[in-house]
């Protein structure tokens, strides 16, 4: 699976507004309500299940990048995302104590085996993408829609490879 399958370009928000965690959770998911991704009665799930999987641990990796996630969502049938940027960055309580300005926030339903295979690859990739500093820069400076996908597609072309 790539994220390319997972988040087109029109699920790219390129400048988030929200200037807490919380805010950029609240603002994705809406973001995925409005796509008609998430229904609009799930909306406080989603966000709760985001909430409390933050608990356990900041999806926060360092490098300016978070990756909040939740497998065994009940709020989709199939993997859904959106991919946002923060042009100022927001306290995520990263890793390495620097605000986060990339987030990849993607749900995944009930899954066989076989399929959670396939999420655990994404995440994988997505943590790989971290720790390629300039990648991250790059998607930073990009501030169009059309911009920061081809660099996600590049991306995850070349990932893919490796993974």
């Amino acid at each position: 699976m790539r994220l390319i399958d997972i988040i087109s370009e029109e699920d790219i928000i390129p400048d988030l507004k929200a200037s807490t965690k919380e805010g950029a959770i609240e603002e994705m998911v809406e973001y995925l309500v409005s796509m008609k991704k998430i229904a609009p009665k799930d909306k406080e799930k989603a966000i709760q299940e985001i909430l409390e999987r933050e608990k356990l641990g900041s999806t926060g990796i360092g490098n300016g990048l978070a990756i909040p996630h939740k497998k065994e969502s009940q709020v989709t049938k199939k993997v859904i995302g959106v991919f946002a940027r923060s042009s100022r960055g927001i306290d995520y309580g990263a890793i390495d104590g620097e605000k986060t300005h990339l987030f990849f926030l993607l749900f995944y339903p009930p899954a066989s085996e076989e399929e959670r295979s396939a999420h655990l690859a994404i995440l994988k990739k997505l943590a790989l993408l971290g720790r390629d500093s300039n990648f991250c820069r790059f998607l930073r400076e990009s501030s169009t829609r059309q911009d920061i996908y081809e660099l996600i597609e590049e991306i995850d072309e070349k990932i893919t490879a490796q993974v």
